[in-house]
């Protein structure tokens, strides 16, 4: 992380915890403003954006809860949550924040576009406003593993969404594909060898999706071989850079190789642990272009 400040500080003390509110006694705390519990439990990392910050996490009974605060007082602003949860992880990606705008993959592989500003509640307070949802599971069958886990990132129009498809031990068959009971083992059970158990639910599942971020169109999906590959799960989140004259979109397959996506969508380049000649033009391990 980089800054142009100066005379930042460089020594944090995050202070004692309060147990009745769940945060932190400030007065012993030195150069923290503010600590406030937004969440049971939470695997995303905050955005601050536009004087709010953005966090994701585990609300209610192991439901998605996208909360919402006030960047100088850590004042609630306004919150999303539900009880529905198909894994029970909560929202583990980080939101992706541009203009009034909130783009995040929720508990459910719903992909969920959100007004930063909220709505009024009716009571003098906010509440979340949600502009629009695309189901993934639902459009493309996917199956992640354990749970949907990655964050979008934005190029332009565009919206990079990843699908977190992989093999599944939480399934409904999960403990008689993947597992079984050994008294004699460590934890009482062991990891099964055969194929069959690592088998992907969805071979044919897209691992990348490309919205057209006002309209929630899609626009692509990868022709990627990661399936063939596939170890377990995909959590990775994209990266943006750009590279002599072209725009590249960064993603780690769960196949262990990192993929690069010419933005807008062309040809898929590919970077191996094992070097190989590289692909010939239009002929590359995939395509950004919609099937």
């Amino acid at each position: 992380m980089a800054s142009d400040e100066k005379g930042l500080p460089d020594l944090f003390v995050p202070g004692e915890k309060d147990l009745r509110t769940g945060t932190v006694k400030i007065e012993t705390a030195r150069n923290v403003k503010w600590a406030r519990k937004a969440c049971q439990t939470t695997y995303s990392t905050p955005v601050i954006a536009g004087g709010k910050v953005f966090l994701c996490g585990i609300g209610g009974r192991k439901g998605g809860l996208i909360a919402c605060l006030d960047e100088q007082t850590g004042e609630p602003l306004w919150k999303w949550q539900t009880s529905e949860s198909r894994y029970g992880f909560g929202i583990c990606g980080t939101p992706a924040v541009e203009g009034d705008r909130l783009y995040v993959v929720n508990q459910n592989c719903e992909v969920m576009c959100l007004d930063v500003n909220g709505e009024s509640d009716g009571q003098g307070g906010r509440k979340a406003r949600v502009l629009g949802t695309f189901d993934l599971e639902k459009e493309f069958k996917t199956s992640p593993a354990d749970t949907y886990c990655g964050s979008c990132v934005i190029d332009g129009d565009l919206l990079y969404v990843a699908t977190s498809n992989g093999i599944n031990p939480l399934g409904d068959d999960a403990k008689e594909r993947m597992f079984i009971l050994d008294k004699q083992y460590k934890g009482g059970r062991k990891i099964r060898t055969n194929e069959e158990a690592y088998r992907v639910p969805s071979p044919d599942a897209p691992n990348v999706v490309l919205f057209e971020k006002k309209t929630g169109r899609v626009v692509a999906t990868d022709e990627t071989p990661i399936v063939k590959g596939l170890l377990k799960g995909q959590w990775s989140s994209f990266a943006l850079g750009r590279v002599g004259d072209r725009n590249l979109v960064f993603y780690g397959g769960g196949d262990g190789v990192c993929y690069a996506f010419e933005s807008p969508p062309a040809v898929t380049l590919r970077a191996d642990p094992t070097p190989t000649p590289p692909p010939r033009q239009g002929r590359g391990e995939g395509r950004g272009r919609g099937r």
